[in-house]
């Protein structure tokens, strides 16, 4: 089990259930997914030590950009399903 606690406080997020039985999050979940995935990569205690990332499900190349950005990232690979 993976677990880590984010430096700098945690995000805030809401979940909202409807009397239909739908759930809804706000922000919305790839949202902070990438938040989350970023903080991480740049996290000093890591030391610049993740080189590669694999995103499962692109969302439109989204994140790509985000990923691009981010110090001491080497290769990123995104799997698309079409």
């Amino acid at each position: 089990m993976f677990s880590y606690k984010l430096p700098q406080g945690g995000l805030n997020s809401l979940t909202i259930f409807n009397d239909a039985g739908d759930i809804r999050f706000d922000p919305p979940v790839y949202e902070l997914r990438y938040t989350t995935t970023v903080r991480i990569l740049e996290d000093p205690r890591w030391g610049l030590k993740f080189k590669k990332v694999v995103e499962f499900g692109c969302a439109d190349m989204r994140f790509l950009p985000l990923l691009r950005r981010t110090a001491g990232v080497e290769h990123i690979l995104e799997f698309c399903e079409v």
